[in-house]
């Protein structure tokens, strides 16, 4: 798709932000830092000499991974460097991704927002500002609330909206609030140590977020 953009300055690179809607079904690509694939092919912004834009987009279904980079994709959904995710489903009701290694942030400012990874899946609730990370199995919520359920499942299909299903054994659901953090087994024990989440990741996002969120992209 062809769109025009307008920039923003953020964290010292520029952003690319949409002004121009999109597709149900697909989200863009707005800004990648190194590299980043779809479905294994490599992807890239590019700019034609007419100063149009050419994003790329995730449809339902696709796995974007990154190498040494990062993505911003619209709907406020970042990913960090050798990270994956799997886009389920995105339609009117909300966004559902599967992160399926490394980290991933997502900002439901403007929208709401489901992640499953592995036998966990959560719903963000309220507006706000949650981390997933894959590799430690651990929900961080910097804002807002969520739901998450263990030994549940979400099936996506090819349109319309996902639903729930339950596996063989019971399911546990619990509230994580700000400033807590779950470990996404199925104990999912809730702490309120985020004392050592100021990586480089964080920092980033902190800083696209800031001149768009009520919060300024700080951490509890």
């Amino acid at each position: 798709m062809k769109v025009r953009s307008k920039l923003l300055a953020c964290a010292g690179w520029v952003a690319i932000l949409l002004s121009a809607p999109q597709a149900s079904g697909q989200i863009a690509v707005q800004y990648m830092e190194g590299k980043a694939s779809l479905d294994g092919q490599p992807i890239a912004i590019r700019h034609d000499k007419s100063g149009l834009t050419h994003f790329p987009y995730i449809n339902n279904g696709q796995v974007l991974e990154t190498a040494n980079g990062r993505v911003w994709a619209s709907w406020g959904l970042f990913l960090a460097e050798n990270s994956s995710l799997k886009m389920l489903a995105d339609h009117e009701a909300d966004l559902v991704i599967e992160v399926r290694s490394g980290s991933a942030i997502v900002d439901t400012t403007a929208r709401a927002a489901s992640v499953q990874y592995k036998g966990a899946t959560m719903v963000l609730n309220k507006r706000g500002e949650y981390r997933i990370d894959a590799d430690t199995g651990r929900l961080r919520v910097y804002h807002g609330e969520a739901t998450v359920t263990y030994g549940v499942a979400l099936n996506c299909p090819q349109s319309g909206a996902c639903w729930l299903k339950v596996g063989q054994e019971p399911a546990k659901t619990i509230q994580a609030h700000k400033g807590e953090q779950v470990g996404l087994t199925d104990a999912l024990p809730v702490s309120t140590d985020l004392s050592n989440d100021k990586d480089a990741f964080k920092r980033w996002v902190a800083r696209c977020l800031r001149p768009f969120n009520g919060w300024g992209g700080k951490t509890p």
